[in-house]
């Protein structure tokens, strides 16, 4: 009976706690102002998670209304994000790795690789393996091209290539062999 007295109190004060915090969180709520920011925060997922950089969704919203921020770093969101804020932006649509010059991927150089794992840390797509003090491999599969990797490498051993042709990407067209006889 005790057990179920103590389980009663622990679930009240846990659903309290939570009622007092979404109380709160409307009540001293920051609005930006900026209605582009607004919408552009309804757009984003919410997570607060910071891999853009910036503490919170509503940051980052406001710094890519403002125009101090691009619009394809947010991770968690991934491409349908990237499409909902640049129709509210009106601007095009950047490529995953930022440039024009097609898809590029990350390949490091093994010989200078020391196994820090820096740069399998910060992949957010979790595309970089590797045992520590060992040399790393990309996985060309889970790539993205976000580059992140090229800045936390302290020895410098990661660039952007493009990658191999596989059975998928590979252009399959096919010759028709005349016979001569």
């Amino acid at each position: 009976m005790q057990q179920f007295i103590v389980l009663i109190l622990f679930t009240s004060a846990t659903f309290g706690l939570g009622f007092l915090l979404s109380y709160a969180s409307k009540k001293y709520r920051v609005e930006s102002g900026n209605p582009t920011a607004e919408l552009i925060n309804k757009s984003l997922p919410q997570v607060q998670c910071g891999q853009c950089g910036y503490v919170g969704c509503s940051e980052y919203a406001l710094a890519i209304a403002e125009g101090k921020a691009p619009i394809n770093l947010c991770t968690p969101g991934g491409d349908m994000v990237i499409k909902k804020i640049a129709g509210i932006m009106h601007i095009p649509e950047p490529k995953p790795d930022g440039t024009d010059d097609g898809d590029l991927i990350a390949s490091i150089d093994k010989s200078l690789c020391i196994g820090c794992t820096k740069c399998s840390k910060v992949c957010p797509y979790d595309a970089i393996v590797g045992q520590l003090k060992q040399a790393h491999t990309v996985n060309p599969n889970y790539c993205m091209g976000c580059k992140k990797c090229i800045d936390t490498c302290p020895k410098k051993c990661i660039a952007m290539v493009i990658p191999d042709p596989t059975t998928d990407t590979w252009n399959w067209v096919i010759e028709a062999k005349e016979n001569k006889q």
